[in-house]
């Protein structure tokens, strides 16, 4: 049977994440091939892995990262409305973590989406206030403008936003971004797949995936 998971996706480059974090990484990466459709219930079992595993929070924000900028455009908004998920709920660490990141974040993948998803954007980042501070939020809607101005206007400023390469050069050069994470402790155990925290998580979250049984 299907797990509804996305087969096509291309490999994360892990490169600019500590050796020590791959196994995290590529577990979590997992998980997020579940999120093709927006799911309430997969969106918050993955906020819970990432509550219960806050002590490998900055690779599981990087590969979250990772995976909207790749995303096809018509597969962003689940992994968006996880990363709101996540912010909203679980808070600190990951608020640390992506205050930095969502001003350039949020332009690329309102750059790439259709007139509807980019008021569904809108609505969500407005509700960020009380969590990065208004400064953070008015950055984010300017971006927005600019680029619904140069749509408008035939520019090429969201071209670049847009761009697939682009993106990938962003996700292969996020050594940097990496560095600004706090370092990530790993238990000795961790380096066994079959018991990590996150690994024990798996089947919940691809039952969750799977297509329902029709009478």
């Amino acid at each position: 049977m299907s797990t509804g998971c996305d087969e096509r996706r291309t490999p994360l480059d892990l490169s600019g994440l500590p050796d020590v974090d791959h196994l995290v990484a590529q577990e979590y990466d997992v998980f997020l091939s579940q999120l093709t459709f927006n799911s309430k219930e997969i969106i918050n079992a993955l906020t819970r892995i990432a509550e219960e595993n806050k002590h490998v929070s900055p690779a599981i924000a990087f590969v979250l990262e990772s995976r909207i900028l790749n995303a096809e455009p018509d597969k962003k908004l689940p992994l968006v409305y996880l990363l709101d998920s996540i912010l909203k709920n679980v808070k600190n660490p990951y608020l640390d973590l992506f205050a930095v990141r969502v001003p350039k974040l949020m332009p690329r993948v309102y750059a790439s989406c259709t007139t509807d998803v980019r008021a569904r954007l809108r609505k969500l980042v407005s509700t960020w206030p009380p969590y990065f501070g208004q400064q953070i939020v008015s950055i984010i809607a300017t971006e927005f403008n600019k680029l619904d101005v140069a749509q408008q206007s035939g520019l090429t400023a969201a071209s670049l936003y847009a761009n697939p390469e682009f993106a990938r050069s962003n996700v292969q050069n996020m050594a940097a971004v990496a560095s600004a994470f706090p370092s990530a402790t790993v238990s000795a155990h961790t380096a066994q797949p079959s018991h990590t925290p996150l690994a024990m998580q798996q089947h919940h979250v691809m039952q969750l995936a799977q297509p329902p049984i029709l009478p």
